[in-house]
């Protein structure tokens, strides 16, 4: 018995969303004044943690790699019609999407002159914070019991020239 192929290989593409995805897992922690409170800052190499501004610039740069990457698949996806999403590719596919829509909502309330309603900002906050964790637990299973978010698709059935 020859053993199943990998279907869920990381192609360069993923690996760079890997990336990106652990520089927003890290930056978006260390926005929470958890860096100074734990003293990672003492750690050798990282007191760079503890400081907000460049911890929020990074954050800001993984996410337009992030979305980016989020972009280029979509687009990929869209144009070849050869794959189609399994259910766990839209479970992840919804996540990201939600971590997408409430991380530009949070883009905008830092922009200047805009005022969000004290509740609201709490609310998106602590969406992004949820959507962050589930999106690492949903991309952990998929890689650990090898759960692929595309599958090929079935070749169309001919309907003329048939009878």
């Amino acid at each position: 018995m020859t053993p199943k192929p990998n279907t869920a290989s990381i192609s360069a593409t993923g690996k760079l969303t890997w990336a990106a995805a652990a520089l927003l897992a890290l930056t978006g922690m260390m926005q929470m004044p958890i860096a100074k409170r734990y003293y990672l800052t003492d750690i050798p190499l990282m007191g760079w943690l503890g400081d907000f501004f460049l911890t929020h610039w990074l954050h800001y740069l993984g996410a337009t790699v992030f979305l980016a990457l989020a972009a280029y698949s979509a687009a990929t996806f869209l144009r070849n019609r050869d794959r189609r999403l399994t259910a766990w590719g839209g479970v992840g596919t919804a996540v990201a999407a939600g971590l997408i829509a409430t991380g530009g909502l949070l883009v905008v309330r830092n922009l200047a002159g805009v005022v969000l309603n004290p509740v609201l900002i709490i609310v998106l906050n602590l969406s992004h914070l949820m959507l962050s964790m589930v999106l690492i637990v949903v991309a952990l299973v998929s890689l650990a019991l090898k759960w692929p978010w595309t599958i090929p698709a079935q070749p169309s059935k001919k309907t003329t020239g048939d009878r």
